[in-house]
């Protein structure tokens, strides 16, 4: 089977389309072939069902290739295909390193962050430690205080008292 090779500037052509058009008397499918869209055909397009009207039309821009072209254009084709997969995964694998990068240092961050909260949080503990401490002690405190108001005043009123029954009242010294 020959194939041909677009040269020189691209070409237009009609794209055949298969249409089952109905089912014959035995049972077979009626397939009948149509024009379909223009395709664009670059430069270096390999084509291998020209057809001779083709051949007529684009004479000048086709070139006949011999089959161990062919193979060599395929295989250079499949070759730029595979480097083309190969970039597009390198590109996947590096962008996949960098967002396990950028995650790490996410993570480490965090992580510092947690410490610090962790930090905060014992401080605070020691702080809230500290401080009922010293309410405990401040009340331990006023009640000491309150307790000797309260004998300090029962020895003020006893001493009152005593002095109250030594001292002559203004009555006890009219006798009558």
């Amino acid at each position: 089977m020959s194939a041909h090779r677009v040269i020189g500037k691209h070409i237009f052509r009609a794209s055949i389309v298969s249409t089952q058009m109905g089912i014959a008397a035995d049972g077979t499918p009626q397939i009948v072939q149509q024009p379909g869209p223009m395709e664009r055909l670059e430069v270096g397009a390999l084509l291998h069902n020209v057809r001779p009207d083709e051949l007529v039309a684009f004479g000048d821009r086709l070139e006949l290739l011999s089959d161990e072209d062919v193979a060599a254009e395929e295989a250079a084709q499949q070759v730029r295909a595979d480097a083309q997969r190969h970039a597009t995964a390198q590109a996947v694998v590096t962008t996949a390193e960098e967002a396990a990068v950028a995650a790490h240092q996410v993570a480490e961050m965090q992580e510092a962050e947690a410490q610090d909260a962790a930090k905060a949080a014992d401080a605070a503990d020691v702080r809230v430690k500290t401080v009922r401490a010293e309410t405990s002690q401040a009340m331990k405190a006023a009640e000491n205080t309150g307790e000797q108001v309260e004998t300090d005043a029962e020895a003020g009123e006893q001493a009152e008292d005593e002095k109250a029954k030594k001292a002559p009242t203004p009555h006890s010294s009219r006798r009558t």
